[in-house]
């Protein structure tokens, strides 16, 4: 992972952890946000990454177990019909992973053509849950009725395109694991592409 992407796989792990929540900014500040122009309409974006990348807070041992299974060899989100199929291949076991969460997103928080897509497992009971988040007029975030389907090294599930905003030409993809108070990210995305040696 390059130094630029480790950067802005820490910005992703902040919204991760709630910093971009509904209190983390006045309405006053999310009003003043100018407005975006409408992204121009695709099919969605696909982008691959190479393994053993991961970003690990300092206190994470580099061997920790599990943590294969967020290190993302590719990420896609495409229009299929009138569904959003978003799809994750890791470097291992997704099912090993300490509470993950998978992120497709589109644009900056506060955008009103922004969105996320957190598909997250409970671990208490093994469950996935897909939330989307926007910010239209302000952060609104709801749960997507989706059935989550996970594959040794493959996480998948669809959303209804008429639920989201027009889909941009670049997503940026990424996942987490936490073990402990230690957090482990990963991240892909074609607007910053690897660079070598990073």
């Amino acid at each position: 992972m390059s130094k630029i992407r480790v950067v802005l796989a820490s910005g992703l792990l902040a919204c991760l952890l709630g910093a971009c929540a509904s209190g983390s900014g006045s309405e006053d500040q999310q009003a003043s946000q100018p407005p975006s122009p409408t992204p121009p309409s695709s099919t969605g974006d696909t982008c691959s990454d190479p393994a053993n990348d991961l970003a690990l807070d300092p206190g994470m041992e580099t061997g920790t177990g599990g943590l294969e299974g967020i290190d993302l060899t590719t990420a896609s989100a495409t229009l299929e019909g009138d569904q959003l199929v978003v799809r994750f291949v890791t470097n291992g076991d997704i099912a090993a992973v300490p509470s993950p969460t998978f992120v497709v997103a589109q644009g900056d928080p506060f955008g009103p053509f922004s969105f996320e897509l957190r598909a997250s497992r409970d671990d208490t009971t093994s469950t996935w849950t897909v939330t989307l988040i926007t910010w239209s007029q302000r952060e609104e975030r709801r749960p997507i009725p989706t059935d989550t389907t996970v594959a040794a090294d493959t996480l998948s599930f669809r959303v209804p395109a008429e639920s989201l905003p027009p889909i941009a030409n670049y997503l940026s993809f990424g996942a987490t694991a936490k073990v402990g108070d230690e957090l482990a990210a990963d991240d892909c995305s074609n607007l910053f592409p690897t660079t070598t040696g990073g």
